[in-house]
């Protein structure tokens, strides 16, 4: 079973900190700029699979077969995946958290979700 060990989720909370005030900056220094909650969803999905890669650190096996080559690429796709899962889970609800009214009050100027 996959999980977070304490110093990822640590990291984890520091990115989704320097996210959001990275975010708020963009928001209120060009104020014509709109960021719906797509777009940050997008934003951490991305972050999530980059952190989910690094925190796993896989390392593809040297091999000479074409079938097993692709199968350990897969296997480790999966599992970087599935640890990204993890990952976009705790980012997205901390990144949502803190920007809060920013995303609504664009939904409402867009009138879009």
């Amino acid at each position: 079973m996959l999980a977070l060990t304490s110093e990822q989720v640590i990291y984890v909370t520091i990115i989704a900190t320097l996210l959001v005030e990275l975010l708020k900056f963009v928001l209120k220094k060009w104020k014509n700029i709109k960021m719906s909650k797509l777009v940050v969803t997008i934003i951490v999905y991305v972050l999530s699979m980059i952190l989910a890669y690094l925190f796993l650190a896989p390392i593809i096996p040297a091999s000479t077969d074409p079938i097993a080559l692709t199968n350990s690429i897969l296997q480790i796709a999966l599992s970087v995946f599935a640890y990204a899962t993890l990952v976009y889970n705790l980012l997205l609800d901390k990144v949502i958290t803190g920007l809060g009214n920013l995303i609504e009050s664009v939904k409402a100027a867009n009138g879009a979700e």
